[in-house]
C-alpha cells in the first residue's frame, strides 16, 4: 500500500507540507488540527479496503467521522474561523460516504472525486489558518 499513482503523490507532498506550516507556524488549534490530519490520513490507508473498492469503506468513514468530531472539538475551543470552513468540508465529506451506502447509484468515481475536493479544502483551510495565526503573532511581537 504505497503511494501508486501521481494524484497521491501529489496529495501527500500537499498534506504534508501544509500540516508541516501549521507545527511550524500555527498556534495550538493549528497544531492539533495538523496531527489530527495526519493521523486521519495515515488511518485512512490503513482501513481502506483495497479489495473492496465498489464496496462501503466503513473504516475510512469511521476514521472521517473522528477527524469531523477533532475538528468540531477544536472548533469550540478556539477562536479561529478557518477550523469551522474545514470542519464543514470534511462533514461533506462524511455526508458523501453515507450518501453512497445511501443510493447504490452513485458511482465510486463520484465518490473519490468528491471526497478529494473536500480533502484539499479542508488543507486550504488549514494554509489559509495558519498564515494568518502565523501573521497575528508576528503582530504581536515587540
Amino acid at each position: 500500500m504505497g503511494l501508486d499513482t501521481t494524484p497521491e503523490i501529489i496529495w501527500f507532498i500537499s498534506m504534508t507540507l501544509v500540516s508541516l506550516a501549521a507545527l511550524r507556524w500555527g498556534g495550538g488549534a493549528e497544531r492539533v488540527v495538523a496531527v489530527a490530519n495526519l493521523a486521519a490520513w495515515l488511518a485512512s490507508r490503513v482501513t481502506f479496503d483495497a479489495l473492496g473498492v465498489g464496496a462501503h469503506q466503513w473504516g475510512v468513514l469511521l476514521v472521517d467521522i473522528g477527524f469531523l468530531a477533532v475538528l468540531l472539538v477544536a472548533a469550540a475551543r478556539a477562536d479561529r474561523t478557518w477550523i469551522l470552513f474545514a470542519a464543514s468540508f470534511q462533514l461533506l465529506g462524511v455526508v458523501i460516504h453515507v450518501t453512497t451506502m445511501v443510493d447504490p447509484q452513485i458511482r465510486a468515481l463520484t465518490y473519490m472525486r468528491g471526497l478529494v475536493i473536500w480533502s484539499y479544502l479542508i488543507l486550504v483551510s488549514m494554509a489559509v489558518g495558519t498564515w494568518l495565526e502565523h501573521r497575528r503573532r508576528r503582530r504581536q511581537r515587540p
